[in-house]
Order: C-alpha cells, then structure tokens, then sequence
C-alpha cells in the first residue's frame, strides 16, 4: 500500500540554535541513526560546552516533532526575517533537513521571529533544549547585614528626628528588630509611608547619613522596590 508516509523517517535532520546574551549559543540537534534519532544538546561555545548531552530517542519522538512543526507553519517560515540593527539580542538559525540535497526548511533571524516561534521554543524545551532562567528578584534588603549604630538610630528617631518617636517606642522597636526582623521592617514601612512626600526624602537622607548603608539601600528597604 503506497501513500503512507509514516513509513518513511520524518526527516533525516532537524537543527536548532539560538544565541543570547549573556547565556551565549544553545544548540538543538536530532538526527536520523538508523531506525531511531540522536538527540544531541549542547550549551556554550562549540569548542567548550558547558552543558552537552546525546541520547537515543525512538522514531516516534521525531514524528511528533516533526507533526508539531508542522502544526505551528515552521516549514512556511522565511528563509531569512528581517535582521535587527540592534545589538545584543537573540539570534537565532533553524534548519530541517527532510532529504538531503532535496528538500529542506531553514530560517534565521534575531529580534524579528516568524509566527508561533515561542510554540516551537515550548516544544524544545520539552525534549530538554535549555530554558532561559527566570530573572532573579532583587534581594529584600536585611538588617542582619548592617553595622547598626543604636547611636546614630536613637539621634534620628528621638524627639529631634523626623519621626518624632519616643525614646521609649524607639526601644521598643530595637528589640523587635532583634527578635523578629522581618515584623521590624514592616513597622519601619508602614511608619514612612504614613509620612508626607518630603519627609519621607529627609527621613532616607538622615538614614542614610549615618553611613549604616547606602541611600539606595534605604529606598529599598523603605519603599519595597
């Protein structure tokens, strides 16, 4: 019975590569060996990979992929999108082999990608093409790390300071801030957010004034940013 094409191998070679800064080159590869495919990803320069394995996948695998491909109109993309004047961006190459010196698929570009090109990443990823890291959240400023002056605190939260706590509230603060951080600096927010625009500024510039950290530091602290 002629026709089906399942009997066939989906394709004797499908490769993947992406560049980003500052993660550099990732590469995809599953190619024809015999009745199954190599699948082979590497991280990292061609010479010095820093991550990099191959393993045997059946021809199942690569008939999905290959279905997949199909679905989200990889094998109708643009030989060459449009190239981005911009630096430091993705670039990215596709190549699909289906026989060679016959018939292939091959795309590039960078910043500009074709249709469903996030879809195509998904799949990738499935079959352990190295996800982009989730950007790190910024670190919540502590307590813990700083020289503390009782000294210099007591001068800013006295009856001189901009707050105007008491010296026995401010006392009472101090032992928070030893036992429980975490409730201390909540206090601290909730305190300066009560205050006006202006004396929020002058209470950052005192604080920052007693060389305990930075002024950066201390809108962070603050301010939650």
């Amino acid at each position: 019975m002629e026709g089906d094409t399942r009997t066939q191998p989906p394709f004797e070679s499908f490769t993947f590569m992406m560049f980003e800064t500052p993660k550099g080159r990732s590469l995809f590869r599953m190619a024809q060996d015999g009745d199954a495919y190599q699948l082979h990803v590497e991280q990292g320069s061609a010479a010095n990979p820093t991550v990099k394995f191959t393993r045997t996948v059946p021809r199942e695998t690569a008939q999905k992929l290959k279905d997949r491909l199909g679905e989200l109109g990889v094998f109708s993309w643009d030989e060459a999108p449009q190239v981005s004047p911009r630096e430091n961006l993705a670039q990215w190459s596709l190549a699909l082999v289906f026989k060679k010196d016959v018939f292939s698929v091959e795309a590039r570009g960078t910043h500009t990608v074709p249709a469903r090109f996030d879809d195509v990443l998904e799949e990738l990823y499935r079959l352990d093409f190295p996800r982009p890291e989730a950007p790190k959240e910024p670190e919540t400023p502590s307590f813990g790390d700083l020289p503390f002056d009782a000294g210099a605190m007591e001068g800013l939260f006295g009856a001189g300071g901009p707050n105007a706590y008491a010296f026995e509230q401010l006392q009472e603060a101090l032992e928070t801030m030893r036992t429980d951080p975490a409730r201390f600096q909540q206090m601290m927010r909730d305190e300066f957010r009560a205050l006006p625009v202006e004396q929020q500024e002058a209470f950052i510039n005192a604080l920052a004034s007693t060389g305990m950290a930075s002024r950066a530091w201390w809108e962070r602290f603050l301010r939650g940013e």
